[in-house]
């Protein structure tokens, strides 16, 4: 399973700088954080994926397909990815993958804003770039959240890589 970087954990925090000048933090929650449990949620509804979804299932194929060879299954369940807390608190950012494709950071925003369903297609498309589908112009990321099952409500095929504008529309949507 996926591991939780909460308050005292070994995994620590690290940072990351990306193109603009920003830099992204990939933090432990803080200790008694209100939307912890949320985010628990969010990655039970991922435990219980994992574990139903059969080898050939159409999310483990697609994952497969996505660069480094693995299933979801696989990736989610190798004890080698690490959900963080980012207090980056802008709207329409919900959340980011670091280049070495083993921590994801949520985002403030969508954790205040957005539900444990949310959080839990976050999770899937920021794991869809752990197992290498590519940021930028591409949407593969965002198409594991439909070929996972979360449906067309927490699915928009036009996200994009890390383009702000497609989250906004995604928060229009889904407001």
């Amino acid at each position: 399973m996926a591991t939780l970087n909460t308050h005292g954990h070994a995994h620590g925090d690290r940072s990351e700088n990306y193109a603009g000048g920003v830099t992204i933090d990939y933090n432990s929650f803080p200790q008694n954080y209100a939307h912890l449990g949320k985010v628990r949620s969010a990655m039970r509804i991922l435990d219980r994926l994992a574990d139903r979804e059969p080898p050939t299932g159409r999310c483990n194929k697609y994952f497969k397909t996505l660069g480094i060879n693995k299933t979801f299954t696989e990736l989610w369940n190798s004890g080698g990815l690490f959900i963080n807390y980012s207090s980056r608190n802008v709207a329409g950012e919900y959340a980011d993958t670091h280049s070495n494709k083993k921590d994801i950071a949520l985002h403030e925003w969508a954790l205040v804003n957005k539900n444990h369903w949310m959080i839990a297609a976050t999770l899937c498309h920021e794991t869809a770039h752990c197992a290498g589908a590519p940021g930028g112009a591409s949407n593969n990321a965002e198409k594991a959240v439909k070929e996972c099952y979360f449906g067309d409500q927490l699915y928009d095929p036009t996200i994009v890589g890390q383009l702000e504008s497609a989250y906004n529309e995604l928060r229009t949507a889904l407001a």
